[in-house]
């Protein structure tokens, strides 16, 4: 049996969407084919409005940080009850940023997540977390779209 580290890893980032969890299902099944661990992932960043500083006190933000910890463990979980080795991580960042940066710092192997199939304005605007992954990401990255129901 190959050791822990010599197993594939799988990096599956999350915002906690049905499109992010989409992705997870697909990496799990690709886990179990494969004896592939999986790495959750969540990066979150504090808004960037004028003096909101004034307002999120440090206490804040180590409950937003506890919350989002408890999410990926209730997920990680799950996967674990499904068989498959996981772990979590999280982070203060651009999203974006953040998951190119852990899957290199983690040595990844792939990059499995969802897309919100934004397209037109919104897509201009708020732009695509996925695109930019897909940009500067130094390992494969597999962009699970959102369900065709979701678009109904």
């Amino acid at each position: 049996m190959p050791a822990v580290n010599d197993l594939p890893l799988f990096l599956v980032p999350t915002d906690f969407s049905d499109a992010a969890r989409r992705a997870l299902d697909l990496a799990i099944d690709d886990a179990l084919g494969t004896g592939a661990r999986i790495e959750l992932m969540h990066a979150w960043q504090l808004p960037a409005y004028f003096g909101v500083d004034a307002l999120l006190t440090a206490d804040t933000e180590r409950q937003i940080q506890r919350g989002v910890d408890g999410s990926l463990a209730k997920l990680a979980g799950e996967v674990r009850e499904r068989g498959v080795e996981c772990r979590t991580f999280s982070t203060i960042g651009a999203a974006w940023t953040e998951i190119v940066r852990r899957a290199d710092a983690a040595g990844a192997d792939r990059i499995v997540m969802g897309t919100h199939g934004r397209t037109g304005l919104s897509h201009a605007i708020v732009g695509s977390v996925a695109e930019r992954v897909v940009q500067h990401a130094s390992v494969p990255v597999l962009v699970v779209p959102p369900s065709r129901d979701s678009h109904r």
